[in-house]
């Protein structure tokens, strides 16, 4: 019979024989069979739902794990511990890490042999980049009817997400007037802020102004002072920004007319993922009072005295 203790069961068998002369005789003799003891087996399964979050991001996990008694028919075996090296004692139902945690309620459950006890708890798992994973491993002891330990553990694994780069472009005149009628110039400036998460610096590849063409070309002659050109191939970090400005003419109009232009970024993360943003900037045309210039002539500039005389007089007005 089977037994799962350290034991020994002893047999003897007896034999008579005679031979042809009616001559017996007999002996006898012993066998052991041992029963040695067999050290229980669980087997732990961890998972996670979901496998992946966002990148740049703390995201909630709900991670769930499976205990089975792989031990022999006659070893029950009860759980002891369940700890998480990320998440700490899952049997403790005061765990401050996890929440929604149901594996404290199996603290002491028996297992039976080709059974298994499953339980779930959510958890934070920390912020990280594409091409990161987040691995935690769960470690279960379970000990059988002779006081006998098993052990086993699993891991599970988050990875993250790729989330695209954010870029918000902003563009002011200055000033944000001129004249009408003449051409007049402008100090604009650019501001391009990283608007991604938290794991996404971001580089400045492109910074286009459809009047006054490439802003990160030193030796554009559209504009002067321009201060962009140096802010080619910056990194913009995550909730940072640069700034720049440059002088250009914008052309004469009349009042009520608007000359607008606008600016477009394009910047790439360190995946290669690009953010494109735009902002247009206005400037409008101030009045000026009209001006005229009067010119009065006489011809002739004199007459005889003591009588009259008939003058040519010449008006002449100039709009100025």
């Amino acid at each position: 019979a089977s037994d799962d203790d350290d034991t020994s069961v002893t047999d003897k068998v007896e034999v008579g024989a005679s031979d042809d002369d009616g001559n017996s005789t007999s002996g006898n003799d012993t066998a052991v069979v041992t029963t040695p003891n067999l050290d229980p087996i669980i087997d732990v399964t961890k998972t996670a739902d979901p496998t992946s979050i966002d990148e740049g991001a703390d995201g909630t996990v709900t991670f769930t794990v499976r205990v089975d008694n792989d031990s022999n028919p006659s070893d029950p075996v009860t759980l002891d511990a369940l700890v998480d090296d990320v998440y700490g004692n899952l049997l403790d139902g005061a765990n401050p890490l996890v929440s929604n945690n149901t594996c404290a309620a199996l603290a002491g459950t028996t297992i039976l042999p080709g059974q298994f006890v499953e339980c779930s708890f959510d958890a934070t798992v920390v912020a990280g980049d594409v091409g990161d994973t987040a691995t935690d491993r769960v470690d279960a002891t379970a000990s059988d009817d002779e006081g006998n330990d098993a052990t086993d553990f699993d891991t599970a694994d988050v990875t993250y997400d790729n989330v695209d780069p954010v870029i918000d472009v902003a563009k002011t005149a200055d000033p944000t007037s001129i004249d009408e009628g003449a051409d007049g110039t402008v100090t604009f400036t650019v501001r391009v802020d990283n608007d991604s998460n938290a794991s996404d610096p971001v580089t400045l590849d492109v910074l286009v102004d459809d009047v006054y063409g490439d802003l990160l070309d030193g030796a554009n002659p559209l504009v002067s002072s321009n201060t962009c050109a140096a802010l080619a191939g910056d990194t913009i970090l995550p909730g940072g920004f640069v700034e720049c400005s440059f002088d250009a003419t914008v052309v004469a109009g009349n009042v009520g007319d608007t000359a607008t232009d606008r600016v477009d970024a394009t910047a790439s993360d360190d995946e290669g993922n690009d953010a494109t943003d735009f902002d247009t900037a206005d400037v409008t045309y101030d009045n000026v009072d009209p001006v005229i210039d009067v010119t009065k002539t006489a011809a002739p500039t004199s007459i005889d005295e003591g009588a009259d005389g008939t003058v040519t007089f010449t008006v002449r007005v100039d709009n100025d």
